[in-house]
């Protein structure tokens, strides 16, 4: 009976022991299909391409929450996505939300955080994932932070609990208040506030 025991434990260790190999193998096998700033560690210094004209802070320096969402022609973009989460230690969306900025340095603005998602600017357009965006007659980039409309969103410090909707298209007046009231209040989860 004792014996029979014995060997019961060693077979449910043997069992989660292969689990967690062919686990392990699974995950190192399919590294390249992982997002490129999971494959690699992400640097301690800010994106080179912003060093120049802002003055981002180190590393540290604050933590800090504000609410985002963003969207592209009347459809709100899923920042829970894995490949949006995590891209920059400076400021970053975590835990699998796409609601909630974490800021941890002074300086950031909303033109850096939308750099480390892949958003490119070109003079009157962004670009982003092969698509130019670009203000025309009837499109526009905007960009609100607590209701009121940004113009220079680009060089714009966030701030804690900051509500910032990020839209581009047509979109009517009516469009951008169910915008506005679609930015969560989460923020003030992490903020403890």
């Amino acid at each position: 009976m004792k014996t029979k025991r014995i060997y019961l434990y060693i077979g449910g260790a043997a069992i989660v022991l292969l689990f967690i190999i062919v686990l392990y193998k699974q995950f190192t096998d399919n590294e390249e299909q992982l997002p490129e700033h999971l494959r690699k560690p992400l640097p301690d210094y800010p994106r080179p391409e912003f060093i120049n004209h802002q003055k981002v802070g180190q590393l540290g320096s604050v933590h800090e929450h504000a609410d985002i969402a963003i969207y592209v022609d009347g459809t709100q973009l899923d920042l829970s996505q894995l490949r949006y989460q995590l891209t920059d230690k400076f400021v970053h969306l975590e835990e699998g939300r796409g609601d909630v900025l974490h800021k941890h340095a002074t300086g950031v603005t909303i033109g850096y955080f939308l750099s480390t998602l892949g958003f490119a600017f070109e003079g009157n357009c962004i670009t982003f994932e092969s698509r130019k965006l670009c203000d025309t007659t009837t499109k526009k980039l905007r960009v609100y932070v607590n209701g009121m409309l940004i113009d220079n969103y680009k060089d714009y410090e966030f701030f804690d609990l900051d509500k910032i909707l990020v839209t581009y298209g047509e979109g009517s007046q009516e469009d951008i208040d169910r915008q506005l009231a679609s930015v969560t209040n989460n923020a003030r989860i992490f903020s403890k506030k």
